[in-house]
């Protein structure tokens, strides 16, 4: 995800559940909102993503840096370049 605020291992604050419900659904990663719900929880649990509030809202972000990011979630193959 590319969007200014959600910029990974940054103090950002995060975005909120709206903005990256929109964003997954235009990329075809979710097709509900429970079902980003449920990958929220499951990535807030295992502490790869990070809840803060603001302004009485619930901010996501993820406080890894990409190469983190990478190395932990994608397949050998496209860190790689294969």
């Amino acid at each position: 995800m590319s969007h200014p605020h959600a910029i990974v291992g940054t103090c950002s604050p995060g975005l909120p559940f709206d903005q990256y419900l929109d964003m997954c659904l235009d990329a075809m990663l979710v097709k509900t909102d429970s079902q980003l719900r449920q990958e929220l929880r499951e990535l807030t649990d295992h502490e790869l993503v990070m809840v803060t509030r603001v302004g009485g809202q619930q901010m996501y972000r993820i406080p890894h840096t990409r190469e983190t990011v990478r190395e932990h979630f994608l397949p050998a193959e496209e860190r790689l370049g294969r």
